[in-house]
């Protein structure tokens, strides 16, 4: 398994855990409310380490967070917050993990009406050995 693969598992494994297991990985469309969906995002930086050949990498992942009320997409987003800023380095799968600043909207969800949203960016630092993609 790729480091990338490794972080991103580890992530998921974290919002599994604050969304007692609706948390899903890249859904096109969460089948109910609340929900968690990770999007594996892009990788934003990475520098080569010589002797070994090691490359520290930068990935940015996207959670999603959708609630029925601002208040439950705020109780959500704490404790996504929270559940990541407790162990940063994901149970050991990554260097340092940190939850940016979230953005917030409304969106319709099919058969109710409105519903509340975040993206939460969360950067993720790693290594990998031998090749970025590795």
């Amino acid at each position: 398994m790729s480091a990338r693969e490794t972080a991103l598992a580890a992530l998921l494994g974290v919002l599994a855990t604050v969304a007692d297991g609706i948390a899903v990985r890249n859904s096109t469309a969460p089948e109910t409310v609340p929900a968690i969906v990770l999007r594996d995002g892009n990788q934003t930086d990475e520098e080569a380490i010589f002797s070994p050949l090691m490359f520290n990498i930068t990935h940015q992942a996207e959670v999603e967070i959708i609630a029925a009320t601002e208040a439950a997409l705020d109780v959500l987003l704490v404790a996504v917050a929270g559940a990541i800023t407790a162990d940063r380095t994901l149970g050991g799968a990554v260097s340092f993990a940190h939850p940016e600043a979230p953005s917030l909207a409304t969106v319709d969800v099919d058969g109710g009406g409105p519903a509340f949203a975040a993206q939460l960016p969360v950067t993720l630092m790693f290594t990998a050995t031998g090749s970025p993609a590795a």
